[in-house]
């Protein structure tokens, strides 16, 4: 099994360390070589696969993602550099429905000389079962990720970070319970399985729900972390790590509360004082998750 995970820290204002959530399909590579001039992320990830020299890389992502996400095309081109057609394989896909994912599932069986590199969670459990077959984060890895809930639940106390206090809803009358028992100045309501940044909400009393419109069902509230200010600036830290170690990390800045590449931030190099406790926090993270999705 090959983890391969990106990991969200933030401080509060008394530099507490605070888990928000973990990425199965970390990005920011492209921002990682701008700011480093190497991605270093990526090149311990390929010196992991050539523990299978037998195999190469196959690289699973939609045509809409190849058009659309820088991420997915600097990956691609990162990696389409460092190794050739023996290596490493593109291939990519119409849209992302079960009779395309299948048609990937089939071709990765034919000969099942592959390492699976893909975002796509659907693909991965139909790969579950064949263990002869390297996924990077497989799909016992990926279900926790991808789940906050469960991720929190997942984890346990620890010494190196903190959670914040959540709850998980569908009805938004277990939202109102919820701030009745738990009086904190702020919270966040957002997506159980949401990413970058987008559809979350900031409230400060229980009338506030009455003005959110939420879609769909399986959403958190959340206490609001104060965040640690530097520079007038909110921040927050991404650290990736491989088989479970530490391996580097980014400081992701922002004038809005919400600290995302794609919602406007910038990147910088973590302050050294913060390395060594993320360092540890990260690492305890993914021992949890490992664990846990050994029992699944």
């Amino acid at each position: 099994m090959i983890t391969f995970l990106g990991l969200d820290f933030m401080f509060d204002s008394n530099d507490k360390l605070f888990f928000i959530e973990a990425n199965s399909d970390p990005g920011l590579m492209r921002f990682f070589k701008k700011k480093y001039k190497n991605c270093k992320p990526l090149e311990l990830l390929i010196n992991k696969t050539k523990e299978y020299p037998e195999k190469k890389i196959i690289n699973v992502v939609s045509k809409y993602l190849d058009k659309k996400s820088k991420n997915t095309k600097y990956v691609h081109n990162f990696l389409s550099k460092k190794l050739d057609d023996n290596k490493y394989e593109y291939y990519t896909i119409d849209t992302v429905n079960e009779k395309n994912l299948q048609t990937a599932y089939e071709h990765i069986m034919k000969n099942k000389k592959y390492i699976v590199y893909t975002p796509y969670i659907q693909l991965k459990e139909k790969l579950a079962r064949h263990t002869e077959i390297p996924v990077i984060n497989p799909y016992s890895i990926s279900n926790i990720c991808i789940n906050k809930s469960f991720l929190y639940q997942s984890l346990h106390q620890s010494k190196y970070y903190n959670i914040p206090k959540t709850f998980s809803f569908n009805d938004l009358n277990d939202a109102y319970e919820f701030m009745k028992d738990n009086q904190y100045d702020e919270y966040i309501i957002k997506p159980n399985k949401g990413y970058g940044g987008k559809k979350i909400f900031f409230i400060k009393k229980i009338k506030d729900l009455d003005k959110i419109k939420l879609e769909g069902d399986n959403w958190l509230i959340q206490e609001k972390i104060h965040q640690n200010l530097r520079k007038k600036r909110y921040w927050d830290c991404r650290t990736y790590t491989l088989q479970g170690k530490y391996i580097a990390g980014l400081m992701r800045v922002s004038r809005q509360p919400v600290v995302n590449i794609s919602q406007k931030g910038k990147v910088e190099a973590i302050p050294d004082e913060y390395i060594n406790i993320l360092k540890k926090a990260s690492e305890e993270v993914v021992k949890n998750i490992i664990e846990t999705a050994s029992k699944n």
